[in-house]
């Protein structure tokens, strides 16, 4: 956000925050870009203020919690968007027409992230507090409303590695998908599949804008991709236009990201028991912390919010030992000895209602 500000020619006009900013002037307009836990609390004081506001996904983490929000915005002066860039791109917006005119069958979504990558000159790493449905399920929804329109629900989930890879089956509309997201993958991977009655077409976007396999052969799926504007810039502009009064753009509409709460919400339970049994299984079969167990110990310790580095450390370097009154070869002999020792440390393994409700 502040190398974008600083490109810009109006910079002056632009400030970026990392604390809460003072009151806002009368021709202010907000972009919420901070952690994902904060969102909530950052949306909720710039429709208090009275100014527009762009939240970037997701909104907030429960569907309660969306809907507060859209309860406030609809009594605030200012307003409320929320960014999904992946409808502004004109790749997909070329890949949905591809698939129109015929019955679709069938929808593969992957989505695979490295450990860290390098994107638009930056070290990116994903928030590790933030489970992998709840942080991608705002994109896929997205993604999957530009092919088939109607609503979504989660018909399952399977988790494997500790919940770094997760496998959501959905519905759109009446269409089947699924959706496999991986964090902490070989390499950074966004394909996109339809099967169709006439035949499958595929796009990957792992380097945007990628290529569209028509099943007659590959098309560049953005031609314009060099010389126009690219996706986060055209709704950074459709956002400007509508804080300063300005049609207000449907693809900016909050709607979306209750949509993907819900689904979300939907998913929570059968992920908060397949994590559970994933880390109590796990616990008493090994003696030391591994990347998964590492990964899923992170994120649960951080259920309630991001933790400084040295203090997560510190918790998962104690799961390497040997639990107090366990009796077992590995790390946890039960359920309950994991769950009394994530008390002690202040947090639990949950049931899926604080993620997604």
């Amino acid at each position: 956000m502040g190398a974008w500000a600083e490109a810009r020619t109006d910079a002056a006009r632009i400030q970026v925050s990392s604390g809460w900013p003072g009151p806002p002037a009368a021709s202010t307009a907000a972009i919420v870009a901070n952690a994902a836990h904060d969102h909530e609390r950052a949306t909720e004081w710039a429709l208090r203020a009275g100014v527009p506001v762009l939240v970037e996904k997701p909104m907030a983490p429960t569907v309660a919690a969306v809907e507060r929000l859209l309860h406030l915005a609809r009594a605030a002066s200012g307003g409320l968007a929320v960014a999904h860039p992946f409808l502004f791109a004109r790749y997909l917006e070329r890949f949905a027409a591809l698939c129109q005119g015929t019955t679709i069958e069938g929808i593969n979504l992957q989505w695979t992230d490295p450990v860290t990558e390098t994107r638009h000159g930056e070290s990116k790493q994903y928030d590790s507090s933030v489970p992998l449905y709840v942080d991608c399920l705002p994109h896929a929804s997205a993604i999957l409303s530009m092919v088939v329109a109607g609503p979504q629900h989660c018909r399952g989930v399977t988790l494997r590695r500790g919940g770094a890879l997760v496998v959501v089956d959905m519905t759109a509309g009446e269409v089947p998908c699924r959706v496999e997201i991986e964090r902490n993958g070989p390499a950074r991977r966004r394909t996109l599949e339809v099967a169709t009655a006439t035949g499958k077409y595929a796009l990957d976007f792992s380097v945007e804008p990628g290529s569209i396999d028509t099943g007659a052969g590959l098309v560049d799926a953005d031609p314009e991709w060099q010389r126009g504007p690219r996706p986060v810039a055209r709704l950074l502009s459709a956002f400007l236009a509508w804080s300063a009064g300005g049609a207000f753009d449907d693809r900016l509409n909050p709607a979306h990201a209750l949509r993907a709460a819900r689904v979300g919400a939907e998913a929570a339970p059968a992920y908060e028991a397949l994590l559970s049994q994933w880390l109590t299984e796990r616990l008493r079969s090994v003696e030391r912390i591994d990347a998964d167990l590492h990964y899923a110990l992170a994120e649960v310790l951080q259920r309630h919010g991001r933790l400084p580095a040295s203090r997560l450390e510190t918790l998962i370097g104690q799961a390497g030992n040997p639990f107090p009154g366990g009796s077992g070869s590995g790390l946890a002999t039960s359920a309950e000895e994991l769950r009394r020792w994530l008390a002690a440390a202040g947090t639990n393994l949950g049931d899926g209602s604080e993620v997604g409700r």
